[in-house]
């Protein structure tokens, strides 16, 4: 009887890369922050941090760094049909950059860098690049190529904001654009976005609004005037920082960094209008959201198949778990579980199970992991707490080559 050749057992998949923005320290020198010289002693090093799990869901580890400026947002664009897969960040030099990745290890080679026409804070990739710049009130567009090169800025947009209440001049004195998104759409091609013209929203701190342009995709053109009926104003003195969206398109999560809310809005993707439906805080009863610079709500993510939403808090140092209601999209307080460090400025959410959510401390140069459950409930501490010393990491970005 003739021997049964064996089976070859199929080849997994190359572990991804996940890159740490690092950049300076934040509450360790705001005199009026609850972590005011509480931050590691390390020497900082500033540019992009590579790390990699040595197995399927294990903790992340160094394997390499690219020196360079502080970066405060990087995120990447995977690769399709005309693009190879190239990774975006803005540094604290004021432009935005674009890296080729070797795919043996992680390393970054710059392709191009751009200025961003401001102090920027967010980079939003697709068809074009979109950037918000915090201490300027600009919001810009960029041409992203197929090569991984970048134009010159191809528009822009100017906001100007006076405070009516001088009570709010400590952090809201002037327009201060924290975040831009692409905007879901149905009318999307199948590469996700629109052939010819979709929305993009803008967080802005300082003006209590999420504003919302139009974005030509032939030309990168912001289209929309700056008293135009799509942009959301929100509760005075909230201070809008990220947002998030539902995978069914029409739920949009706003987190409040000054007032401690995350606050649900309905979105009319048709007419470009985001409605307000639902508030609720991300700080327990009693709790009042400091409004120093870097000890506010920092970063919201929607995860496990849009069931739950997290957030963090920076002024008691948790991430904050929610139940999404599945008929209106509401929020139901479930649990809240320390970050075991200092500052808590970014985390994210693995795309695929076995879940897990990766909080990085800022101050306290920190990773922690926490492995979640298939509901997606967070453990009552981090499976894995590493230190990487000297990095301040200001956001986490995970790349499957």
């Amino acid at each position: 009887m003739p021997k049964r050749k064996a089976t070859a057992a199929p080849i997994a998949p190359p572990l991804p890369f996940v890159y740490i923005a690092a950049g300076g320290y934040g509450q360790h020198k705001v005199p009026d922050a609850p972590g005011y010289k509480k931050g590691a002693k390390n020497k900082l090093r500033t540019g992009i941090l590579i790390t990699r799990a040595k197995k399927a869901g294990g903790p992340l580890h160094e394997v390499g760094f690219h020196a360079g400026p502080g970066f405060g947002w990087i995120t990447y664009r995977p690769p399709n049909h005309v693009c190879p897969g190239t990774l975006y960040g803005v540094s604290s030099l004021g432009k935005l950059h674009s890296f080729s990745i070797n795919a043996q290890d992680g390393s970054l080679t710059e392709i191009s860098r751009v200025d961003t026409l401001g102090c920027s804070a967010y980079v939003d990739v697709h068809k074009h690049a979109t950037v918000a710049n915090y201490g300027d009130g600009v919001l810009a567009s960029f041409g992203a190529y197929a090569d991984g090169s970048l134009s010159e800025a191809l528009d822009s947009k100017l906001h100007w904001h006076e405070p009516e209440d001088e009570a709010l001049a400590d952090r809201q004195e002037a327009s201060h654009p924290h975040q831009i998104r692409v905007a879901p759409s149905p009318t999307n091609d199948a590469s996700g976005y629109d052939e010819w013209c979709t929305y993009v929203m803008a967080c802005d701190l300082g003006a209590d609004k999420v504003w919302v342009y139009e974005l030509s995709h032939p030309k990168g053109a912001l289209i929309g005037a700056a008293n135009s009926e799509r942009h959301l104003q929100m509760p005075t003195g909230s201070g809008p920082r990220h947002l998030d969206f539902h995978p069914n398109g029409k739920w949009v999560y706003v987190l409040c960094e000054l007032s401690g809310d995350i606050v649900t809005c309905a979105w009319d993707d048709v007419n470009g209008r985001l409605t307000q439906t639902h508030s609720v805080s991300a700080l327990p009863d009693g709790v009042s959201c400091c409004r120093a610079h870097h000890a506010g709500n920092s970063h919201i993510v929607v995860g496990v198949r849009g069931t739950r939403v997290y957030a963090l808090t920076r002024t008691d140092n948790m991430v904050v778990a929610f139940a999404v209601h599945p008929r209106n999209g509401s929020l139901t307080f479930l649990q809240r579980v320390s970050t075991r460090g200092l500052c808590p400025r970014n985390f994210d959410v693995t795309p695929e199970p076995p879940y897990r959510l990766r909080v990085y401390n800022q101050d306290s140069h920190s990773l922690a992991e926490f492995a979640l459950d298939k509901n997606g409930k967070l453990p009552d501490a981090p499976e894995v707490l590493t230190e990487f010393k000297g990095v301040c990491g200001q956001c986490l970005c995970e790349v499957a080559l």
